[in-house]
């Protein structure tokens, strides 16, 4: 789980829906970033929240490379055993639980 980004002021809700809103007539520097009890919504400042979310991006097409190559590497265990006999269920399992551990120890780095 990643820190939360540190909150730089409040808003009310519905100032910022309307702030979405391009007609809404809002003069956005004559908002102030105070903290009003039940009705503030907090805010971090975009390049913060931009940061955290490409850091989060990466992260998910780690996670995605990592699924396929399990993907494959499943789809590519053979049948049959090296003496032609089927291969049991139970060995299909423990061969591809071998390569989703080897992945998940790639995914963690050299740390691991």
């Amino acid at each position: 789980m990643t820190k939360p980004l540190p909150i730089v002021g409040y808003i009310n809700p519905l100032v910022a829906d309307a702030l979405r809103d391009p007609t809404s007539g809002i003069n956005v520097t004559q908002l102030r970033a105070e903290r009003n009890g039940c009705v503030s919504a907090p805010l971090v400042l975009k390049t913060d929240a931009d940061a955290e979310i490409a850091k989060l991006r990466a992260e998910i097409e780690c996670f995605h490379k990592a699924l396929e190559s399990i993907e494959m590497g499943i789809d590519a265990l053979p049948d049959d055993n090296e003496d032609y006999s089927r291969m049991t269920a139970r060995e299909m399992q423990r061969q591809a639980l071998i390569i989703v551990k080897e992945e998940l120890k790639a995914l963690k780095g050299p740390a691991a």
